[in-house]
């Protein structure tokens, strides 16, 4: 398994693709009604938080996807807070921060339908999936309720500079 110096290691990567602040890693024990979720990121505190309970279930690639995933919620939030300075569509960011300031992380379900139809999820998936199978030619899996949506977004992102 991956320790926390390289994980973190692979969001400075992503960052300076993204040209933002890289998150902090941070691998701990989520509390009760959290126990399920693998990873979030904590947008207050600029961290990438690991559930140490659920990590020894990822296997390597899996780890670094789940880094690629929350540090573009990061990404995702840098464009909410610094509109003028996106290069996202307003459209997108007005979607984007909507999600994020009704976004409950205790209600989150990765098998439900409305977590898989948030823009955040879908954009965070495709970000995720695409550098994966840019670095191994190994491709993620994706839920088919989302793969239309995360194979249009990949699309749309394929070719940006801050992909890997």
């Amino acid at each position: 398994m991956l320790n926390i110096e390289l994980l973190q290691k692979f969001e400075d990567q992503a960052a300076m693709k993204q040209n933002r602040k890289p998150a902090t890693v941070k691998i701990t024990t989520f509390p009760k009604g959290l126990e399920n979720i693998s990873s979030m990121y904590e947008r207050n505190n600029h961290e990438i938080i690991m559930n140490v309970d659920n990590m020894n279930q990822l296997n390597d690639i899996e780890l670094v996807a789940t880094i690629f995933h929350e540090g573009r919620h990061a990404y995702q939030w840098l464009q909410i807070t610094n509109p003028d300075a996106s290069k996202e569509p307003k459209e997108l960011i007005d979607k984007w921060e909507k999600e994020f300031l009704n976004y409950q992380q205790s209600q989150a379900n990765h098998l439900d339908k409305k977590y898989l139809n948030l823009n955040i999820e879908i954009d965070a998936v495709a970000y995720a999936s695409l550098n994966i199978f840019n670095i191994t030619k190994l491709s993620l899996y994706i839920a088919p309720e989302m793969k239309e949506a995360v194979l249009k977004r990949q699309d749309e992102i394929k070719d940006r500079d801050d992909m890997f």
